[in-house]
């Protein structure tokens, strides 16, 4: 088991904890940026499919939309009460 620097025996290099630790970062940052790689897309969408995915999500963003605007009215109703 590796000790100190103030003990008699000295631990080898790569068993210190800062050297496991920098390994392990430096390690963990390649992999993230090796698959963060940016990979070409061999089939590219219709339009129709496109116009299909945003029709679809601005009809569920609006639910959340509206949901966000009644509640700063309600908001708003309530701090001018007070």
């Amino acid at each position: 088991m590796p000790t100190s620097s103030l003990g008699i025996a000295k631990a080898v290099w790569y068993r210190r904890p800062w050297v496991l630790a920098t390994l392990a970062l430096i390690v963990i940052v390649a992999v993230s940026v090796v698959i963060d790689l940016p990979r070409p897309h061999h089939q590219v969408p219709g339009r129709g499919l496109t116009d299909a995915s945003i029709k679809e999500i601005n009809g569920d963003l609006a639910e959340c939309a509206f949901a966000v605007n009644e509640s700063f009215k309600i908001y708003n109703e309530d701090v001018s009460a007070n």
